[in-house]
């Protein structure tokens, strides 16, 4: 493996990344922006594979943001780098940040967590639309109070009290998304994204259900309220709430059964508000599969959108395969803008989204080092 080179914030070179002078001859620069509240008794370094020399532009303890440059020969193999920020010999978590040869990218490191934190946004979120209360809990990535320059995607999930406490949960299982976040920031194969956690109410079947199913007439069909619920009452005090990204590119709502079908109506409804949509398990049977025609109804997908659709060997006819050909034939593509999982061995419980939750994470919002296409500029923005 080719040695890791670090130079100290020490070493200046002024006017390297902000002037317009040309590079050296057959090279290119490379600029890596640090969004971080150092202050004067930080020394910070930076480390890149394949080894660089990389010279500070800007006084960290000024401005919170370090810059860091780097002449790369064009002949060097490797067109990605890997780089890494370090603070008083601390390396930075997570996976190291890729940066093309003659890029520039933002970073927002933290260096003293793998853990994120549960919060309760609020315990009794009071809906006009619907007229109740739920309680709101919101899992906080690492680095969320360290490092308070970064804004953060955002996935809303359905069912909160199923996803992440077995002792709150209705079944006594739960789907441990904050173990699967947690995880997954830390490999680099999932973005560090907040995920709220929306709580179920005793209208759950009428909440996540648009219309009527003659099989179920005692269910009266609030799937239309719910969803202005999420886009017109709770999402606006989210986004002033918490450090969060609020476009459609970064914001994704996430369910299992009814909450799988409730999710992509809301998606449909809604595609200036919710880019990525995970159906698990989904119930496209209700209503006589009226979700399949909704799809088919919809416009070709943008650039950034992104489904994910699964299901178990075991759990009887949720007809999610039928629902992926429907994001099929309006253009989705699989293995980038959509991904549909059959499990050999799955069960419609929470034992089962949990073992897929990792993949739901990775493909919905990929991290650093994850595999998956991604859209461009979608490695690391400003916030």
């Amino acid at each position: 493996m080719t040695p890791l080179l670090t130079l100290a914030l020490a070493t200046t070179l002024s006017g390297v990344c902000t002037n317009n002078d040309p590079a050296p001859p057959n090279t290119e620069r490379t600029v890596v922006r640090v969004h971080y509240p150092f202050t004067r008794a930080d020394v910070v370094k930076l480390k890149s594979s394949p080894a660089q020399e990389w010279v500070q532009d800007t006084d960290t303890s000024e401005k919170y943001t370090g810059l860091f440059c780097a002449f790369v020969p064009i002949s060097n193999a490797t067109k990605k780098l890997q780089v890494r920020l370090y603070r008083n010999e601390l390396a930075s978590r997570g996976a190291m940040y890729p940066v093309d040869r003659g890029a520039t990218i933002d970073t927002y490191p933290y260096f003293t967590t793998d853990a994120g934190q549960l919060m309760t946004v609020f315990p009794a979120f009071h809906s006009n639309l619907l007229d109740n209360d739920r309680t709101i809990w919101a899992w906080l990535p690492a680095g969320y109070t360290e490092n308070p320059l970064q804004r953060y995607p955002v996935i809303y999930m359905h069912d909160g009290r199923n996803l992440f406490d077995a002792a709150l949960s209705i079944t006594g299982d739960e789907w441990e998304v904050d173990e699967a976040v947690d995880a997954g920031i830390a490999s680099g194969k999932v973005a560090e994204a907040i995920v709220v956690f929306v709580d179920r109410t005793a209208q759950r079947q009428s909440e996540y259900t648009p219309v009527s199913d003659p099989n179920f007439p005692g269910v009266t069909p609030l799937g239309d309220l719910y969803a202005r619920m999420l886009v017109e009452e709770l999402k606006p005090r989210i986004d002033t709430t918490l450090r969060t990204r609020t476009d459609a590119a970064n914001t994704g709502i996430v369910g299992s059964s009814l909450g799988g079908l409730i999710s992509v109506y809301t998606a449909l409804r809604y595609p200036q508000v919710f880019g990525r949509v995970g159906a698990l398990s989904p119930s496209v049977f209700w209503g006589n599969r009226f979700i399949i025609g909704a799809v088919n109804a919809s416009p070709a997908p943008q650039s950034f959108a992104r489904v994910y659709v699964d299901e178990g060997a075991n759990e009887g006819a949720v007809y999610a395969l039928a629902l992926t050909d429907a994001f099929r034939s309006v253009g989705y593509v699989d293995g980038t803008s959509l991904e549909y999982v059959y499990e050999e061995g799955g069960y419609h419980t929470e034992p089962t989204w949990a073992r897929r939750m990792p993949g739901v994470l990775n493909t919905l919002f990929p991290g650093r080092a994850s595999d998956i296409s991604r859209a461009p500029g979608e490695l690391s923005t400003a916030p």
